[in-house]
């Protein structure tokens, strides 16, 4: 989905965030996939403090988010059900 271009801005905005936080971890790389792929799974090391983080972010919350565990991680879905605001990404 990212690389098709796919995606809602806030999820972009929110996962660099989360990765400059050193909040996200690879989790998996599909077999025979590379990190080059576009098919790696990143998961939430910290998952209180993530939502923590979402809950202050008032253009960036997503309206819902579901988690499952993976081992030591917990991996997340971020879901928008309304439209990305405008004047996210100011041109």
């Amino acid at each position: 989905m990212l690389r098709a271009g796919k995606v809602d801005g806030r999820t972009l905005v929110v996962l660099a965030s989360l990765a400059t936080a050193d909040l996200l971890t690879l989790v998996d790389v599909p077999p025979g996939g590379s990190a080059d792929a576009g098919e790696l799974e990143m998961g939430v090391v910290d998952m209180d403090k993530v939502l923590g983080w979402l809950g202050v972010q008032s253009k960036l919350r997503p309206d819902r988010v579901v988690a499952r565990r993976e081992a030591s991680v917990t991996c997340i879905e971020l879901i928008y059900d309304t439209p990305e605001p405008a004047g996210l990404f100011p041109s």
